[in-house]
Order: C-alpha cells, then structure tokens, then sequence
C-alpha cells in the first residue's frame, strides 16, 4: 500500500494478482489495473508519482502508469518478493524476499547494482528515510531490524528486541527513529542517535502488531493489529487514541500515510482498502 507524493493516487495489491491504483479525491479505483501471475504483496511509487513498482510471488517486479494502469516494464527475480522500496531520489529501487537478500537496483537502467545477504529468513518489509536516500531498514521474519547506510559499502546496525517475526517498518521524516512492529505484539520505537538503546515496547493488550506509519507533522503513529483495529500512539505521553475498528474478520496487514499526514490508507484481509482522516 502506498500513497504517490502528491496524494492523488493510492496503489494496492493483494491476493487477487493484481495491482489496484486508486483515485483519492474521488474515491474510486482506476478502470485499468494491472495484473501479476501470483499474489502482489507489495507496491510502492516513484517519489515523482510517474511510475508504480509492484513485486509478488511470481517472482517479478513490474512497473505500471499510475494514470493508465498499463504496464509500462517487467523484471523478472531469483525468488518470491515480499516487499520493495523506491529510494527518496527515485535512485534505487529496493527488493527482498525469501532469498533472505535485500537487492538493490538502479532504476536508470533497472540493473541489479548490490546485492546484501544478512538476514536469516525471508526480508517481508523495507522502509526508506523520506528525507534521506542514505538510510534504508529491513526486516522480517528473523525478528532483527537492520538498518543500512547506502554510503559506500553498505554499512549495517543491527537492531534486536523482537521476540517474533516483524511486521512493519517506517523510518521518522528527519531519520533519527526507526519503528517497528511485529507479531510479537509490540512497537518498538528505536533512536539511532544513541545505538545502546534498547527502547521500553509499547505492548498491544492481546493482539499482534501488523503495521506502522509515522505521521508527519505530528509527534504521533499509526499503529494497526490483527483484530482490525488502528491506534495513534503518541510516544510522547504513551497515550493510545483508537480511530478505526474493523474486527477481526477484517484483520489491517498494511498501513500507508499521504506526505501531507492528513489522510491514512490501510489495507485488510477482507480484500477492503480504508482512507482514514487523522
């Protein structure tokens, strides 16, 4: 799930193999949508809006006209995707998967340009700095987030306290915190100015964490869990602020936020796609 930089689309994927572009002010998906051979488990912009790159199970990664729907290029991949990232700069394209790997590509020219194999199980989500092209974290199922420096060889800070596979990843606008959810039931805030910290969780009274969204312009977070609820937590004072109740049959896999912090997508098992003031 992800909002383009203006906030006039919102891209989705799911079980159904196909991508859904979707008009925000309108309300209403696109007449055209572009299809995978297997589920789409993650899409993300280029920051200008031009282009929508989609990754799944099939093994590829596609990129389609946001405005048309038509898809405009396909890669094809050493494994299953589960998630991708488009770099501030719309530089890199980030992939990772069940090959354990997080790939990174120029889109110049959609050549595979490093490749680095640290994580242990299946890299299932990526998160950019929105203001920084230098900073990238991963995660997934080993239960480690890994945050890189792009400057030169790809340095690495390993960040553990997750008892369980994580979930959802997001970096703040000025890349001094990380935060991360997982199916452990907790959020864990992390502060990469001070590297000895191990930061207090905010722990979910029974369900597991499935996402989490900085809000810009606001000390607050989205915090969505399997029982379909989405929570503004404000680390600031610990307050927990419920804005949205789907129930459990309508569980919330995925959240995105529109640059403007005003509005906030979220995605469910129920094959619903939410836009949500905040």
């Amino acid at each position: 799930l992800d909002f383009s930089s203006d906030g006039a689309f919102l891209a989705s994927g799911g079980q159904d193999r196909k991508v859904h572009l979707w008009r925000v002010k309108a309300a209403r998906k696109q007449e055209k949508a572009g299809g995978h051979a297997a589920k789409v488990t993650a899409v993300a912009f280029t920051s200008g809006g031009e282009k929508v790159v989609s990754g799944g199970f099939d093994r590829s990664v596609r990129f389609w006209d946001p405005r048309t729907g038509r898809q405009l290029q396909k890669l094809a991949t050493k494994g299953r995707l589960d998630a991708v990232a488009v770099s501030p700069d719309d530089r890199y394209l980030v992939t990772g998967g069940d090959d354990r790997l997080v790939r990174l590509w120029r889109l110049q020219d959609n050549l595979m340009s490093r490749v680095k194999g640290s994580h242990w199980s299946a890299v299932t989500v990526l998160a950019f700095a929105p203001n920084n092209a230098k900073i990238l974290a991963s995660a997934g199922e080993d239960r480690h987030v890994r945050v890189w420096s792009l400057v030169g060889d790809l340095n690495e800070r390993r960040l553990i306290g997750h008892k369980r596979a994580v979930s959802g990843l997001a970096i703040s606008p000025d890349g001094s915190l990380v935060a991360s959810s997982s199916i452990d039931g907790t959020v864990r805030l992390w502060d990469l100015r001070d590297p000895s910290m191990n930061p207090v969780p905010l722990k979910l009274k029974s369900a597991q964490a499935t996402g989490v969204v900085f809000i810009p312009g606001s000390p607050d977070l989205a915090i969505s869990d399997d029982e379909g609820n989405i929570q503004l937590w404000n680390p600031e004072d610990a307050s927990l602020r419920p804005i949205f109740r789907g129930g459990a049959q309508s569980k919330i896999y995925h959240l995105a936020i529109n640059a403007a912090g005003t509005l906030l997508g979220a995605a469910s098992t129920s094959g619903n796609t939410y836009l949500l003031s905040v």
